[in-house]
Parts: C-alpha cells; structure tokens; sequence
C-alpha cells in the first residue's frame, strides 16, 4: 500500500489519531479503537476481530517504562475511589484534617490520603519486583522487571473497577420500564432523598446476584493476573543473558511474590466490595 489512508484518512476520514501504521502494526498499545482505519482503507483490509482476553497483556504488548507507571497508577487509583466511598472515609478524614489544622474544605488531608494511596501500592509493588529480580537470578535489569510485570496490573483493576460499578449500574439506574415508558420525563418529579433511598435498596438484581457477579469478576481478573505473571516471568527468564543459573529450590519460588501481590489486591478489593457504600444520592 502506497497511500496509506489508515495513517493519513482520506476526504471523508479523519487520520489516526495514535499515528498508527496498520501495515507495520504489531500490537495494540497506542490504539484508541476509533474505528478510523477500518472506514479508510479502500481495499477493506482491516476489520474488528474477536480476541482472547488479555491476549496482548500475556504476550504482545511490548514493556515501556512509561506504562508501567500509568498501569501501576491506574490500579491505585481504582481502590482509592472505591475506599473514598467508604462509610468511614469522611468521618476519619475530617479527623485527621481536624488533627493537623486543615480547612473545611479539606484539600491538604485529601491530598495526603491520595498521595499514601498511590505511593503504597508503588511501594509493595516495587518491593514484589525486586524480590522477583534475585529469585530469577539472572541478571534482568531493575527497569525490565519493574515494567514487565506489571501488566498484571490492568485485570486486577479493570475488574475491581467493573465490580465497584454494577453497584452504580444496579442501585442508581433502577426502575428501567419507567424510563423506558418515558424517556424525556413528561409529567415526572424529582425524586427525594427518601425515594432515593428506597430505590438503593431494591436493585434491578437480586443482593446475592449482585454479589455473585462482583466475586466472578475479582476471579476472573486474578485468574488473568495469574497467567499474565507466570508468562511474563517466562518471558524474562527467555530473553536476558544468565550469570548465574537458578538452582531448583529457587525457580520454584520466583513467582511466589508477584502472585502473592495480586492476590493481596484482590482480597483488599473484595473486602472493599464487602462493606456498604456511600452511594451518590
């Protein structure tokens, strides 16, 4: 292809926005899912196409250092925005701002509490890849290890932030064939805080239902994690020159701390799961 219409679009199609090549494509980091270049392309070259989930996680994805931060980040972040809707998240807060003289607005002690939240789990994760790094005992660099792993993160938060929304999706959407009926709410009130209230508590689906969906999504996302650990570890042990070979007691335990890291997370986004939460009324 000379013309390449997926990079530069053409009269009615806008470029890629990415900057990517579709000829020289090998995976699919930097892309947005636009949809651009499947509508470009003249000869119809490029389609949508189902894929194995986590499929460039376990094996495609190149590691940069760049988005192992963003992945290690994003994780943080999602159990953060489940704990600050915690019942006993403004309570201690407002302690703790109490403690040091903050204002009423509380901008100096939520500051605080976000940078704890993203600088623990940067700590224990980092503290899991370097342990990982001596049990390999192959001379990895620190950076390959750091950004190599931690593709594991993505399941574990896109699934807690999946689970952490169907209460959203359930408690805050609920009584769908009145929407329906009346779509542009011709003749309806606002609700009060009361009635509010009472459709929290009868959701579209059943408690237990709920929570079943919840718990199969946290497993799903340790079951990716898992994989993507054990391939990745591989992938390590593969491309990097050994100087000292690993005796057997150890390369059974090299994948002990990144699989103990992802199933500490996923327990404390299960018993994030397990408390009540302060819905937006």
């Amino acid at each position: 292809c000379e013309t390449l219409e997926c990079y530069h679009g053409d009269d009615r199609i806008a470029p890629c926005p990415t900057h990517q090549v579709m000829g020289r494509m090998r995976e699919n980091t930097d892309c947005t899912s636009c949809g651009n270049c499947t509508q470009s392309c003249p000869q119809a070259n490029i389609a949508w196409r189902w894929r194995e989930p986590g499929r460039e996680a376990l094996d495609a994805a190149r590691p940069r250092v760049d988005t192992a931060w963003l992945m290690v980040v994003l994780l943080a972040l999602t159990g953060f925005h489940g704990l600050t809707m915690m019942p006993f998240w403004e309570p201690t807060l407002r302690d703790f701002a109490h403690r040091i003289g903050d204002s009423g607005q509380l901008l100096l002690s939520f500051s605080v509490a976000l940078s704890l939240a993203l600088l623990i789990p940067l700590i224990v994760y980092t503290g899991a890849t370097t342990l990982t790094r001596r049990l390999l005992g192959n001379g990895a660099e620190p950076g390959r290890v750091f950004s190599t792993l931690a593709f594991a993160c993505l399941p574990l938060a896109f699934s807690y932030h999946l689970a952490h929304n169907l209460n959203h999706l359930l408690r805050e959407t609920g009584d769908l064939p009145v929407l329906l009926a009346n779509p542009l709410g011709q003749g309806a009130l606002p609700l009060s805080e009361a009635e509010h209230y009472l459709r929290y508590l009868n959701p579209g689906l059943p408690q237990d239902g709920l929570f079943l969906f919840q718990s199969s999504l946290l497993v799903l996302g340790l079951w990716l994690a898992v994989r993507i650990v054990r391939r990745r570890i591989g992938s390590l042990l593969g491309r990097t020159g050994g100087v000292a070979p690993v005796n057997g007691a150890v390369a059974r335990w090299r994948n002990v701390p990144m699989l103990g890291f992802v199933t500490g997370v996923t327990l404390y986004h299960l018993w994030l799961l397990a408390h009540p939460m302060i819905m937006r009324m």
